[in-house]
């Protein structure tokens, strides 16, 4: 509470890095983790490709039936930098690599 905050973040170097290590043994003690490198669970090289096409607005596209939509959907749209496209031209995943 008494630590000034790491550059970029709001809490000290010690929450900053308890929480980073944290997220890290979350991440690598999940066998499950969806880029596992035991190639037993995990995706294959283009399966992941794949997985990495999709954005959280393509998935709102799928499951609500808009038509358009700005491709960082955390993030207002604007004429500039996260205009609005059709939902047909965000990356839909191929299920033949699967």
């Amino acid at each position: 509470m008494n630590e000034a905050p790491v550059s970029g973040g709001v809490v000290g170097p010690t929450i900053a890095y308890i929480l980073g290590q944290q997220y890290s043994d979350i991440r690598s003690g999940d066998r499950f983790w969806h880029e596992t490198t035991n190639t037993t669970l995990g995706f294959t090289t283009s399966q992941l490709a794949e997985i990495d096409k999709i954005t959280l607005a393509r998935v709102i596209c799928t499951n609500t039936g808009i038509t358009s939509i700005q491709p960082d959907a955390f993030s207002i749209p604007d004429a500039t930098s996260n205009a609005e496209v059709s939902c047909s031209s965000l990356g839909d995943i191929n299920f033949s690599e699967f």
